[in-house]
């Protein structure tokens, strides 16, 4: 409960049956453009339907004097504009275009419409049923705005109300009835539309929000919980790429250099200061490491006190000065954790990744490297010699 009063007071307005945010409300609307138009065809070409349907019964109800020529040309003009209407509508390419548009073809629809009831006989009110579809339409459609879809209504309505006591001999029972019709799909018609249009929003945010909760739990699958830099699944989701680049840097200088690092002595940091001081050591270690690299480069989390890190664009002499830079900086200083008073440092093993090899294979060669710097006296840089 909490949350939906939240949601209607801080993101909907009950009054407009809008976002409040004129940025998220835009956005709505452009996500649903195209589902608009779709509807906007539908309800113009269903109008020109329903118009030459009426034909084969007009000249029952139309006055003599009207009947054939002039009715059957401003029908038929009509439908052709409809018509016309719905092709067009097809270009249509904003929101706003799409509004001025169909409010357009509305009022020239309202206008034909009411006018055609002159033709009508004295005491032939049923239009109002034709008059009262329309209404509908608009309403449930959602296809404008809250407020002018309730302008629409309630003028129309006005308007046919006018155009009946004007031009047509009925009683005043049915003239009540009339009226009444008018009213009663107004209320209608302006309730459901709220409905309609609040129920759409509240979709749409939810759907949003669902969608930025997906890339979320998307981004932490892909992300080392504890030092958030990218983990494991995160490199072999981007070693295709630096497999590409590694392919075309065949014959130059340059290449693509994966190097494996191990914090030195870990075990003994966790079994002398705990694992929350452990811990602090992970995350200051990788943030270090990030800050060593270039932008263009990556720094991975395998696990434990494990990292990867993979240098692009980067010569093999390069790569090496790169990392005898890192180590030197680890061992002239101490790492920003109270608790650790000497500095802390790492073992590096470095491979050059070749072009089709695959991540397993260019990993464990920098491993033995990674490996060979432990065994011979560790704070040290190793490389793989396996590959020239």
């Amino acid at each position: 409960m909490p949350q939906s009063i939240d949601f209607y007071s801080e993101t909907l307005s009950k009054w407009t049956c809008e976002f409040q945010n004129r940025e998220q409300e835009n956005d709505f609307l452009a996500s649903k453009l195209q589902a608009d138009k779709r509807v906007a065809r539908f309800l113009v070409c269903v109008v020109a339907c329903v118009l030459l349907l009426l034909l084969f019964v007009d000249r029952f109800i139309i006055k003599p004097e009207f009947w054939p020529t002039l009715a059957l040309v401003w029908r038929g003009g009509f439908v052709v504009s409809c018509l016309v209407v719905a092709f067009a509508i097809r270009y249509v390419n904003t929101v706003r275009q799409l509004q001025l548009f169909t409010q357009c073809f509305v009022i020239y629809m309202f206008l034909n419409v009411q006018a055609m009831v002159i033709t009508y006989d004295d005491s032939y009110v049923l239009h109002v049923f034709f008059d009262i579809i329309i209404l509908v339409a608009i309403y449930f459609s959602t296809l404008f705005p809250f407020k002018v879809s309730c302008l629409f209504g309630l003028l129309y309505g006005a308007l046919g109300i006018a155009m009946v006591l004007q031009t047509k001999t009925v009683s005043f029972h049915s003239f009540s009835v009339v009226i009444m019709a008018y009213i009663a799909v107004n209320l209608v018609g302006i309730v459901i539309s709220a409905q309609e249009h609040l129920l759409k929003r509240r979709l749409y945010y939810r759907n949003e929000r669902l969608k930025a909760l997906a890339l979320e739990m998307k981004s932490q699958a892909y992300k080392d919980s504890l030092t958030q830099i990218p983990n494991r699944r995160a490199f072999d989701e981007n070693y295709q790429r630096y497999q590409s680049t590694a392919q075309r840097l065949v014959g130059e200088t340059d290449s693509v250099c994966v190097a494996v690092c191990d914090i030195d002595f870990f075990k003994r940091v966790n079994d002398t200061f705990g694992h929350d001081v452990g811990d602090l050591v992970l995350i200051e270690f990788a943030q270090f490491l990030l800050k060593s690299v270039r932008p263009t480069d990556g720094v991975y989390r395998f696990g434990g006190e494990e990292f990867v890190i993979v240098l692009t664009n980067c010569c093999k002499a390069d790569a090496i000065n790169r990392i005898h830079k890192i180590i030197s900086d680890l061992t002239n200083s101490v790492l920003d954790i109270e608790e650790i008073g000497y500095p802390i440092t790492a073992s590096f093993g470095l491979a050059i990744l070749q072009p089709k090899e695959d991540q397993k294979t260019v990993i464990a060669r920098a491993d033995m490297a990674l490996y060979q710097a432990k065994d011979t006296g560790r704070n040290k840089l190793c490389v793989d010699e396996t590959i020239t």
